[in-house]
């Protein structure tokens, strides 16, 4: 988590409930930190330097606004430069395709074809926000990162389609009686 807000706060200052927005239209989507820690985590990266934060005045209300220090910067940096880890993938839905055997094949086709629905709501609300993102892009364009997060949204739209295609192929074999 602590990673995460570094990376926004070198994008710009940003309020706790500006942050949870903006993770909520980005990196949500393929990063499934707990929106409950943000607030820990952003103490503990003050506690250790790596951000500080201020309380301002904005719409009659105050907000403690938080930016990143000279050491976050490097800190962010030094964690960018590392080896990337494969992560342990994990999945529900792969987990329920596991184990959906001892159940009937309508039954299976049922919870199947909710999960795709699911998929395609997931994808046209990313679908959207990257629209919207490319509306405004000619005052973003200049923006720090910008062309990486848009190809970290159009990677989630590709993921997303290769996720629908190969579930509603699981359900036609299932149709099909391939799978007994």
């Amino acid at each position: 988590m602590e990673m995460v807000l570094l990376g926004f706060l070198m994008i710009r200052d940003f309020t706790l409930y500006e942050i949870k927005k903006a993770m909520k239209r980005s990196v949500s989507f393929f990063y499934s930190g707990s929106f409950g820690s943000l607030h820990p985590a952003l103490t503990r990266l003050e506690k250790n330097g790596l951000i500080d934060s201020k309380r301002s005045n904005l719409n009659g209300r105050s907000k403690k606004i938080y930016s990143i220090t000279e050491r976050g910067r490097k800190e962010h940096l030094k964690w960018l430069e590392s080896d990337i880890s494969m992560g342990r993938y994990q999945d529900e839905a792969l987990l329920r395709l596991f184990f959906i055997h001892p159940m009937p094949a309508p039954k299976q086709i049922t919870v199947i074809e909710k999960y795709i629905n699911v998929l395609k709501k997931t994808l046209k609300d990313l679908e959207e926000i990257l629209e919207e993102s490319r509306r405004a892009e000619s005052s973003l364009l200049n923006q720090k990162g910008f062309k990486f997060r848009m190809i970290s949204g159009e990677y989630g739209i590709e993921h997303l389609k290769l996720e629908i295609k190969f579930y509603k192929n699981i359900v036609k074999k299932i149709q099909t009686g391939e799978f007994k």
